[in-house]
């Protein structure tokens, strides 16, 4: 039996999209996850996926996805059952999601992936959020209520670069639901999550994908109840810690795969598969 899905991955700049995509093609062709997806039949056009395979097992950064760069994967994967899956997802630039909402108009190549898209991935990298400012400090910038004289910073002037990031996501979800097929089912994918599981507070290192959410996102949160019919949260930890000099405790591992760290509950496995087969499960 074979399975066709067009899986969209969307996440603002530095988020994790490419990194993900080097360990799961990794895991993939080497087979060292017993239970997820492996590869029988190379595809022909590989060079970018070896190229952040190798990123990956070098403990390098992955390079970013250029403004006006797009690169269309498609890979035919097998599973235990020899049911095959047929995945295409193309590894956009976040720069084009920004430019999307601040421009508040999308390319009609977006518009035509959005049209054939049957599931989403969308990343989120803890480090890279934009948080929202209080009610109180936006009185303060538009002259509503004097500044206190405490000494405290004065704040900048308002642009769009200081829109809080899950307003952004939220938008992109929207024009998910109006332009593309309904219902949508989307794993929400919590990137570098072994800042989270490494944290020295218990509180936050205790914490589950969807309670975080839930605390340093609300709006996203309230908005995925609402109005999302099938969504999940994973915490993925792709490069299995931080990339520095010195990457002995990566390299340590027998199977590189062992790094992968990924969370749903309270359960943590290291197949990154996971967050894909709940998309293609038709439960």
């Amino acid at each position: 039996m074979s399975i066709k899905n067009n899986c969209l991955l969307i996440g603002l700049p530095e988020s994790g999209k490419s990194t993900f995509i080097g360990a799961f093609w990794y895991a993939a062709e080497s087979g060292e996850i017993g239970d997820a997806y492996y590869v029988k039949e190379l595809p022909e056009d590989r060079a970018y996926l070896n190229l952040l395979k190798d990123n990956w097992l070098r403990c390098k950064i992955a390079p970013r996805t250029q403004l006006d760069q797009q690169h269309k994967i498609s890979l035919k994967l097998y599973n235990k059952n020899t049911e095959c899956l047929e995945l295409n997802f193309p590894d956009v630039s976040g720069e084009l999601y920004e430019t999307h909402f601040e421009e508040r108009k999308i390319s009609m190549d977006f518009l035509e992936q959005l049209r054939s898209t049957d599931c989403v991935l969308l990343f989120i990298n803890p480090s890279k959020l934009e948080s929202a400012c209080s009610i109180k400090d936006l009185l303060r910038l538009y002259g509503i209520i004097e500044e206190e004289d405490n000494n405290e910073e004065s704040l900048d002037p308002f642009t769009l670069k200081k829109i809080p990031t899950q307003v952004i996501l939220v938008d992109l979800l929207q024009v998910i639901e109006t332009f593309g097929r309904t219902p949508t089912k989307i794993s929400i994918i919590i990137s570098a999550w072994d800042t989270i599981l490494d944290a020295v507070s218990e509180e936050v290192s205790n914490t589950t994908p969807s309670k975080w959410i839930e605390k340093e996102l609300p709006f996203l949160y309230q908005y995925l109840q609402a109005n999302i019919e099938k969504f999940e949260f994973f915490g993925v930890s792709a490069q299995g810690g931080k990339y520095d000099d010195n990457n002995e405790k990566l390299f340590a591992h027998l199977k590189q795969t062992d790094r992968i760290r990924v969370q749903t509950q309270e359960d943590i496995s290291h197949d990154i598969s996971l967050p894909i087969k709940w998309l293609i499960n038709n439960d």
